[in-house]
């Protein structure tokens, strides 16, 4: 008898499907299927499958089934007789055949082909394959043994194909052959369950990354498992929300008839004794740590009754590993929650108040943090024709390509689809606006792409697909010219902005982000800013998947480098973040940033404090073994649409002779004439620096290094470096870039510092004025003293960064020929916004 590990009795509650309108069923849902679709479902998709006139049907999942039978009878089951050199190794990483993803979609098609004596030969094949798995995998654990190596149920593998074992049971469990035959047998099952049970535990004790599933293990619903702040932190990473969805899938797949007490004696709901004792788990712990992160704070503290400390960090819109490995994560976690829903499982009574996350401004969050994160219009790259149309990307992370990815098609088609059963058809517009325009290729490929599932598996991406356009309905229009023309992401400890001057094609795009860094694939990028103009960039970060070396550090990210202390005992991937001067990364920074952003009238701010980042934790028991002599780090930018960027940069230490340096990424090399630099743009364009502080600034160029994994069609080539060569312990950087047109003069930038104890820096350029406070060290907040400072007469405008948010300021002028004197008072009628920015036109 298999031991029992926790006993932990679970409740049995009662709720079935919620509708469109939000009524719930009595019951879950008793037969199959039930994952993903249910019985109610197949009779729409079955005449969808019919339709002549499907496009999606007859040019996406014909080809794709095609492609598999091809597979089938050529490698799996050459002769109808399985294949004694099987071509799928078992391992836990890739395959170019993975089973469980050949099965999936023989299991679909069983379901949904039109062709009803096609069904059950669809379903052997399915039912041929996962055997052959479970078969091997029920044998045990086996070092170098297909499907029965250690951590083949949490690698590499569970998180691109895990649904597939779950699904395929699901969708065939009723099935018959030709002759009228069960296609799983009582034994088959029972086998499925045996296997099930042991990789659902080994989900619960994964350690693939970062012992990345919830903690303490066998806790639900218990405010003990939010108590470790950055433990809790990867429940928002890939590898977690991979197991999430396998934990959900299987405990849902099998009949409780199928599904016996291993110990009769105790309860059929302690935690082991079956398979359905882990619904409570999935819902109760790992259900419970997501919603915890990805839902607002606020919320998800009032509604677990718990302390918003540590909650919320991954709610503001973002996918915190970055576009390649966030994307996955985020799609395996909506998978889940839409395997719930349609399992019966959708509302509170049945799943406790963390099932809300199916329910969510979080969804709509990430649908407007994915489209303010795409290129104002697609691009074709000359040497890669065969990409077709591509929408760039405003990446960060570990990144492997500077486009969408097309797991993205995989979190919107599991979205689009729960939209469409709940009844939200604007979201669900936007979710087929993205499948179909923004993967490559854009919509005259997007048949063609999602029959192209084989070679590097992807068969949710074409079943979803197939199961979110409805082949009456046209293709929708473009939603993001009705959208606001910036983003901002607010969570706990993370900021982010995305804004452009307007939504054509030819747009001017800016981006700035700062972030805790405390999980895989996320690097020292805090204070990152970007521009992107007329179709191209004319900076931004290197984007290299970095294996956490050199493309990882802060100087590849358009952010400061600043020297720190060396750590007594280095990580193999730190020795790049200490000679670096980078931002600490695994958790082991000293705390999170403090971030601000807003916008007004033709500008938008963003400030990090991000002094914690580059200083790592102490550690008292060996206090050699840290760097803590940074006494701030921070950056204040200011916008100017559409060309024109203000940049302040604070940098601060206990020792001198260390360096402090100012990174900026461009496409070509830099051209230096003194305290400016200009960079021509593969397109003409032209990217003009000019350094204002520190007043003895030098100014060099390197070329990019040998960068492990540069991104595909990466642009940057060279690094324009800015530092003070006697290296004090107080630097302020100023600096001001434009983006100009092929030919055009660069607007000559002017320092502008306020009166004596005023305590402000900034630039004039183009008519207006910024400023910002020189000193956030002692207090992040500013304080109600007078401003002053002068300025030219011809000066229109004034963005003043720094003042107390939400308050009235006075704003007096004296004529001073050939200048003007402006005088700040706190008391006026001229009011600072939510970020304390004062912005005006001269009186």
């Amino acid at each position: 008898m298999r031991p029992i590990h926790h006993i932990l009795t679970a409740a049995v509650l009662s709720l079935g499907l919620v509708g469109a309108q939000g009524r719930a069923a009595a019951q879950p849902v008793a037969g199959h299927p039930r994952l993903w679709l249910t019985n109610e479902h197949l009779p729409r998709l079955r005449g969808w499958a019919a339709d002549g006139r499907n496009r999606m049907y007859t040019e996406a999942m014909v080809p794709a089934l095609r492609g598999a039978i091809a597979a089938y009878e050529g490698r799996f089951y050459p002769n109808g007789r399985p294949n004694p050199t099987w071509p799928d190794g078992g391992t836990n990483a890739y395959e170019q055949y993975p089973t469980e993803a050949y099965a999936e979609f023989f299991a679909f098609m069983s379901l949904i082909d039109p062709d009803a004596a096609a069904r059950p030969t669809h379903a052997v094949r399915a039912r041929n394959l996962l055997m052959h798995a479970i078969e091997e995998a029920s044998k045990g654990r086996a070092d170098g043994q297909p499907f029965r190596r250690p951590g083949f149920a949490t690698g590499d593998r569970s998180r691109w194909w895990g649904e597939g074992f779950p699904l395929t049971v699901d969708w065939i469990y009723g099935a018959t052959d030709s002759g009228g035959r069960p296609v799983l047998s009582a034994g088959d099952k029972a086998k499925i369950r045996q296997v099930f049970l042991r990789w659902i535990d080994d989900n619960l004790h994964a350690s693939t990354a970062g012992n990345e599933h919830p903690h303490p293990v066998g806790v639900m619903n218990d405010p003990a498992l939010l108590r470790d702040p950055l433990q809790l932190r990867w429940a928002a990473n890939n590898y977690y929300l991979g197991h999430l969805r396998s934990v959900t899938l299987m405990s849902l797949s099998m009949d409780d008839a199928d599904d016996p007490p291993l110990d009769p004696s105790a309860p059929a709901g302690a935690l082991g004794n079956t398979l359905r004792s882990y619904r409570a788990d999935a819902t109760g712990a790992w259900l419970y740590q997501a919603f915890a992160v990805f839902e607002a704070s606020e919320t998800a503290a009032k509604q677990l009754g718990v302390p918003s400390d540590g909650l919320g960090v991954a709610s503001g819109g973002m996918p915190v590993e970055g576009f390649l490995y966030g994307s996955g994560g985020v799609a395996t976690l909506h998978q889940a929650l839409l395997g719930l829903y349609t399992a019966g499982y959708g509302a509170q009574a049945q799943s406790g108040p963390q099932i809300g996350l199916l329910r969510s401004g979080t969804w709509d969050r990430f649908t407007d943090g994915f489209l303010h994160s795409i290129a104002p219009g697609p691009i074709t790259y000359p040497s890669r024709s065969d990409l077709g149309p591509v929408y760039e990307v405003a990446n960060y992370g570990d990144t492997l390509q500077g486009w969408v990815e097309p797991r993205f098609a995989e979190l919107f088609g599991s979205l689009g689809v729960y939209d469409q059963l709940t009844g939200n058809t604007a979201r669900l517009q936007r979710s087929r606006w993205i499948v179909a325009n923004t993967i490559a290729g854009g919509a005259p490929e997007l048949y063609a792409r999602t029959s192209k599932i084989w070679g590097s598996p992807a068969p949710s991406r074409a079943i979803l697909s197939f199961m979110l356009f409805d082949p009456a309905a046209p293709l929708p229009p473009d939603p993001r010219p009705a959208m606001p023309t910036a983003f901002f992401e607010r969570a706990p400890g993370r900021g982010s902005l995305r804004a452009r001057s307007d939504w054509t094609a030819g747009a001017t795009w800016f981006t700035w982000r700062c972030g805790w860094v405390t999980i895989n694939h996320q690097i020292g990028d805090c204070n990152q800013i970007e521009l992107y103009r007329k179709g191209e960039w004319l900076t931004k970060e290197h984007t290299s998947y970095s294996n956490n070396l050199i493309g990882s550090t802060t100087d590849y990210h358009n952010t400061l480098s600043l020297q720190n202390d060396k750590p007594s005992n280095i990580r193999w991937f730190e020795k790049e973040i200490v000679a670096r001067g980078g931002q600490w990364r695994e958790g082991r920074a000293a705390g999170d940033p403090i971030t601000r952003m807003t916008r007004g009238a033709g500008y938008v701010f963003a400030e990090g404090i991000a002094t914690d980042l580059y200083n790592t934790r102490e550690n008292v028991w060996a206090p050699t073994d840290a760097a803590r002599d940074m006494v701030h780090a921070s950056r204040s930018v200011v916008w100017l649409q559409p060309d024109h960027v203000v940049l302040y940069d604070r940098a601060t230490s206990r020792t001198a002779g260390r360096f402090k340096r100012f990174n900026l990424m461009t496409t070509s090399a830099p051209r230096i004439a003194g305290r400016t630099a200009s960079s021509v743009t593969p397109r003409g364009q032209t990217l003009f620096i000019q350094s204002l502080l520190p007043r003895n600034a030098r100014m060099t160029a390197v070329p990019i290094e040998n960068v492990d994994k540069p991104a595909a069609m990466e642009p940057t080539t060279h690094r324009l470096v800015v530092e003070d060569p006697t290296a004090p312990t107080d630097v302020r950087f100023l600096h001001v870039l434009q983006g100009a047109d092929a030919g055009a003069a660069m607007d000559t930038a002017t320092r502008i510092d306020s009166a004596q104890g005023s305590g402000f820096d900034g630039a004039l350029v183009a008519g207006t004025v910024v400023l910002f406070r020189s000193d956030l060290r002692s207090d992040p907040q500013p304080s109600s003293a007078p401003l002053s400072y002068q300025v030219p007469r011809a000066t229109r405008r004034h963005v003043i960064t720094g003042l107390l948010p939400k308050t009235g300021y006075d704003v007096a002028v004296v004529s001073r020929e050939p200048e003007l004197a402006m005088r700040i008072t706190p008391g006026g009628r001229t009011t600072t916004d939510d970020a304390g920015v004062l912005s005006f036109d001269t009186p």
